[in-house]
């Protein structure tokens, strides 16, 4: 079976699920979360995935969510974390926090900056987690890092971009999976500079339903379809 090598995921429907069950927005946060524990140790046990991102708080939502849900959000990305650190450990994963770190509290960009440090990679394995993070903000920040190292820059080529930015060490992206039907297709700025040629699969579940065989079925789907691929040969 042909296996992507990174996967990026738009976990969606969390709060709407919640909603429907007539429960406050952070108990959907809670399921999603919970669940997203499961596909990771599938995906790095059972699989040849070497990169997972999963997408957090986007720019757009640190913006427009009300404090308390994202003091709700902050609090669970470390309590995931701390839950899955022996997992981490024991298998050699590394860590990385993906984002503008511009109007996050300063405790949890020191426990993010922590927690790369403290997971290192042993095998190419990467657990990617994007917090106030979009493909568009992550363009202009590697433009302006470019232009402030190099004032008299006059032009810039693709791998110069790419090193600037917040994932021009990993693979790009093979397979996007989002969740939450036809309520959400679409990508919405979701790692636009590493996408170019990943293949897109939307799911019908809220993200708290994408349960192990579901994302089978996508990587099922990814793998029907690879041989296919040319990347525009």
């Amino acid at each position: 079976m042909h296996y992507p090598r990174h996967i990026g995921i738009i976990p969606d429907g969390n709060r709407t699920r919640a909603q429907e069950r007539e429960l406050p927005s952070i108990f959907g946060h809670k399921a999603g979360f919970e669940n997203s524990k499961k596909l990771v140790e599938y995906c790095f046990l059972q699989t040849e995935v070497e990169c997972i991102t999963l997408r957090g708080a986007s720019t757009e939502n640190i913006q427009e969510r009300s404090p308390q849900e994202l003091e709700y959000l902050y609090d669970i990305y470390q309590t995931i974390d701390d839950d899955m650190k022996e997992f981490y450990l024991e298998h050699g994963i590394g860590y990385k926090r993906v984002g503008s770190s511009e109007g996050l509290p300063d405790k949890l960009v020191d426990f993010f900056h922590q927690q790369e440090k403290k997971f290192i990679s042993k095998n190419g394995k990467y657990i990617i987690l994007a917090v106030n993070y979009g493909g568009n903000d992550e363009i202009i920040r590697g433009i302006n890092s470019l232009l402030q190292n190099n004032p008299n820059l006059q032009s810039v080529s693709e791998q110069q971009l790419s090193d600037t930015m917040d994932l021009g060490s990993f693979p790009a992206v093979d397979l996007v999976i989002r969740t939450k039907g036809e309520m959400a297709k679409r990508l919405s700025g979701f790692m636009t500079r590493w996408i170019s040629y990943a293949e897109l699969y939307f799911s019908d579940k809220f993200f708290p339903d994408f349960s192990i065989e579901e994302l089978q079925k996508a990587l099922e789907r990814y793998d029907s379809i690879v041989k296919y691929r040319n990347f525009g040969k």
